[in-house]
């Protein structure tokens, strides 16, 4: 939702640095750096087109030891 908001109002200098964020965290948990900085680019292509709208990821709000209605 944050990359298709700052992409889609031309934020680049903040989608830069959110980038940049985002990937140091990955890299910390073990990720390659150069691998996730490409992914990200191409989420933002994606999202900066229009063609590819956010969606809500509801299955990940829950933890499969909690009951939903809680």
């Amino acid at each position: 939702m944050t990359i298709s908001a700052m992409a889609t109002r031309g934020a680049d200098d903040a989608l830069e640095e959110f980038q940049d964020r985002v990937v140091a965290m990955l890299v910390a948990q073990g990720f390659d750096e150069r691998a996730s900085d490409a992914i990200f680019d191409d989420l933002v292509s994606k999202y900066r087109t229009g063609t590819w709208p956010f969606r809500r990821k509801v299955h990940l709000l829950y933890s499969d030891d909690i009951e939903q209605n809680e």
